[in-house]
């Protein structure tokens, strides 16, 4: 073993010995034998073999010390330069990462440090943030370059792998903004090719993370995007769940009307508007009453019930009350905004089209409770302003009830 490993031997000087003070019971032990070995030595024809014998056995033990100090030399020494060709090959696979993004190729970057994941590496704490850096690093040149897919596969990566860290600071902030901002950008890619299916993934994204963040007014003015493009697919009562959270969201921490914000409340009454919308289109009409009267007191505590938005929403509840057959108090309604909008005359309150659903809808109520002759004159009325609308063809024949 000694010529093998190279100590004590093949005219190598083995090192001295480190002297070793040996419990009390061993160096008893070891005075017993060398006097039995001193007797032995004594007797005549036996004492040289057993002299031999005993300065063999002393230079084994001596070897075998020499042979375990190698060992462990070379196992240290192995364990030393293994750590460090594996560190120097991480090291090595970031810089190659960076340089594929340098050349423009932050797919490949991106692919390259997901390949790094694979192993024991992301146990620890220095790799797993150098890693974090890294993808920021693809995250905000892919976003630069607008490549805005993978730049959110990276702000992503980033984001799982800061908040298995708990991380708070600088980087935290920039994998949260740079997700939020492009999967906004892809958002209303989609939307400008009618693609609502992708552009409501993209949203909710933005409404999880803006409300991960506690931004509750950014995270809801997303699940009004998110609802309106539920609309778009005709799917109403998709959008009024989304919107029920909305406006609960929204009510949260408030005790009154009287005490939100502007924004708060503006937001709540465009959720109301679109449920009311919703509802009318399935069919739900006491849920589509219950929203428009959330409106009215929404709106006069922002415009007054002079306004156009009050009115409008005065007039489709009007509307909606023909359809469920309670006349009276359509007629009640609607006779509010008529008498408003004499006053105005000749400046409408509110849209045309609403202008037009009034006249049309007095009249159904007059019609309805058996006033004909009031019916045929609310007509006539209609009749003649929507001869001064374009494109009236349509109009004059359409009745609304």
């Amino acid at each position: 073993a000694k010529v093998i490993l190279g100590v004590g031997a093949a005219g190598v000087s083995a090192a001295p010995a480190t002297k070793v003070n040996a419990p009390k019971s061993s160096s008893k032990r070891h005075r017993a034998g060398s006097a039995i070995v001193q007797k032995m030595e004594a007797i005549p024809g036996v004492g040289k073999g057993i002299g031999v014998i005993h300065g063999i056995a002393h230079e084994v033990g001596e070897g075998l010390k020499d042979v375990t100090e190698g060992i462990m030399d070379i196992i240290d020494d192995s364990s030393s330069d293994n750590s460090n060709r594996i560190s120097r090959r991480k090291t090595d696979a970031f810089a190659e990462a960076v340089a594929h993004v340098d050349r423009d190729n932050h797919r490949t970057a991106f692919n390259r440090l997901i390949s790094l994941q694979e192993g024991g590496g992301m146990k620890d704490d220095g790799f797993r943030h150098q890693m974090a850096q890294s993808m920021l690093m693809v995250a905000e040149s892919a976003k630069e370059a607008n490549k805005i897919n993978i730049a959110i596969d990276a702000y992503e990566e980033a984001l799982t792998l800061l908040k298995q860290d708990d991380a708070t600071g600088e980087d935290m902030k920039i994998a949260m903004k740079g997700c939020i901002r492009c999967h906004k950008l892809m958002a209303m890619e989609m939307e400008d090719i009618n693609s609502y299916g992708s552009a409501i993934s993209h949203r909710s994204r933005v409404y999880q993370l803006l409300d991960e963040d506690n931004r509750a007014i950014p995270a809801c003015q997303q699940q009004v995007m998110i609802a309106h493009h539920h609309i778009a697919k005709e799917e109403y009562a998709k959008s009024a769940v989304v919107l029920s959270e909305a406006s609960r969201r929204l009510h949260k921490g408030v005790r009154s009307i009287d005490d939100m914000a502007s924004d708060r409340r503006d937001l709540l009454i465009q959720c109301h508007q679109m449920q009311a919308i919703c509802y009318n289109k399935s069919k739900k009409w006491n849920y589509a009453l219950e929203q428009y009267d959330k409106i009215l007191p929404l709106v006069a505590k922002r415009e007054g019930q002079g306004g156009k938005e009050y009115n409008s929403a005065l007039i489709h509840k009007s509307a909606l009350l023909v359809g469920m057959g309670n006349h009276r108090l359509a007629g009640s309604s609607v006779n509010k905004y008529l008498k408003l909008a004499e006053l105005s005359d000749p400046n409408l309150i509110v849209d045309e089209l609403d202008h037009v659903l009034a006249l049309d809808t007095c009249a159904a109520t007059h019609l309805k409770m058996g006033n004909v002759d009031k019916a045929i004159s609310i007509f006539e009325r209609k009749l003649a302003f929507v001869k001064t609308l374009p494109n009236n063809d349509g109009m004059k024949s359409d009745t609304m009830h």
